[in-house]
């Protein structure tokens, strides 16, 4: 599966809502650019590298049907992603990772059994491996990560 990276991130305020402006890498080649001008309308998109282009498009037609239409209030369908949805997911990630990055500055955050993907535990002192090794002890098996630790925060 080749890599896809957001860079040059902006978000911005529309007529109809928000929108953005990034720069696509895919396999560490400036792929392109997607802006949103938050009117309602489109993507708009405009390709640097026709071999990302293919890249991408071969892993767009390559995905599942999933549930879409909940964030809109929307009966939920099964819909076939577009690049258009496939831009906005990874706009999502990077602002999840530059969030929980921000947090662990002066946080430790963890995960435990029973906790969701996206749900995580707070605990109100700075990380340090002194905190890893003392909540590795108390809470042993029931452990499932310790966010701070991730390498794509790093």
């Amino acid at each position: 599966m080749p890599k896809f990276e957001i860079k040059s991130f902006r978000s911005q305020r529309g007529h109809e809502g928000p929108g953005f402006y990034c720069i696509l890498w895919v396999d560490g080649v400036k792929a392109a650019e997607a802006i949103d001008q938050g009117d309602g309308g489109m993507i708009y998109w405009r390709w640097f590298d026709q071999e990302a282009k293919r890249k991408f498009d071969e892993y767009v037609a390559g995905l599942p049907e999933r549930e879409m239409g909940l964030e809109f209030g929307l009966p939920s369908m099964m819909k076939k992603p577009t690049a258009d949805d496939v831009i906005v997911d990874l706009i999502s990630e990077l602002e999840v990772r530059k969030a929980l990055k921000r947090k662990c500055r002066a946080q430790t955050l963890i995960r435990l059994k029973g906790d969701k993907p996206d749900e995580y535990r707070v605990l109100k002192v700075p990380f340090t491996p002194a905190v890893a090794e003392q909540i590795r002890r108390k809470y042993g098996d029931q452990l499932v990560e310790i966010i701070n630790e991730r390498k794509d925060l790093g």
